[in-house]
């Protein structure tokens, strides 16, 4: 009686421990909800000043707090509605589960949205990676889609901003995360300006076609001439949408060709 009594009790005390949320999580989440309360789409640039807050150091100690979070495992299914003004962009139900959150910010009296995108994603064996990629990928992530290849695992990400879509290519390499990857030409991503632009999964098929108030395909290509100036593979990609109302790239397993 003795034996079962003392085996209840370590049975009841291992799951009071277990159950214990972790301390370092709980930490960085209250610092973080702390933090975004200031990234309200509300907030205007002059009540940052006028509170005297660094709105520019806060996104980036946020972000890096954030990056932390998503890598412990109370993070997987995120109950959003204990973060304030954090979103879930976009996310996958495969293998690696990714997941895209971002804060935003107004920058200056012109208005202008920063948007702040943590990527997080797990490995086969279920260790858990974050990534800060607005350094890189700019926009709000509004579509994520797994890109077939036999060899390598690619995603291809439809963002906003402003006017502007951008189509990135990215790479998950065992445990990292390559937001180079040459998929147009030798580049990652392509803008476009004020187009019609989507993906058919079962096709491979990116497609871009002109609205009707749009006045060509110059007009659409305009955010990559300057980039052209520079890079033979932006001048290669102008020339598929010269003189052209719709042009449909094919994802083959490694690049998207014409």
């Amino acid at each position: 009686m003795r034996i079962k009594l003392t085996l209840l009790i370590i049975l009841i005390l291992s799951l009071n421990v277990s159950s214990k949320a972790n301390p370092g999580f709980d930490r960085l989440k209250n610092e973080i909800i702390k933090n975004l309360k200031w990234f309200s789409d509300t907030l205007i640039y002059s009540e940052y000043e006028n509170a005297g807050i660094d709105i520019d150091s806060l996104a980036l100690s946020t972000e890096l707090k954030l990056r932390k979070l998503l890598t412990y495992k109370e993070s997987i299914n995120l109950n959003l509605k204990e973060f304030p003004n954090l979103k879930l962009d976009a996310y996958t139900e495969d293998s690696l589960r990714i997941c895209l959150y971002y804060f935003s910010n107004t920058v200056g009296p012109t208005g202008y949205e920063d948007v702040h995108t943590v990527c997080q994603w797990k490995n086969q064996k279920g260790k858990l990676f974050s990534y800060i990629i607005s350094s890189k990928i700019f926009g709000t992530i509004g579509r994520i889609y797994k890109l077939k290849s036999s060899s390598e695992q690619l995603y291809l990400l439809l963002s906003q901003n402003f006017y502007n879509t951008i189509v990135y290519v990215i790479q998950f390499k065992g445990d990292y995360l390559i937001l180079d990857y040459p998929a147009f030409v030798n580049v990652s991503s392509i803008i476009l300006k004020s187009a019609d632009v989507s993906f058919n999964p079962h096709e491979q098929k990116l497609s871009v076609k002109l609205y009707e108030d749009n006045a060509g395909m110059e007009d659409v290509v305009d955010p990559m001439v300057d980039k052209a100036e520079k890079s033979e593979s932006y001048r290669k990609i102008l020339k598929y949408f010269k003189n052209k109302e719709s042009v449909s790239f094919t994802f083959n397993g490694r690049k998207f060709i014409e």
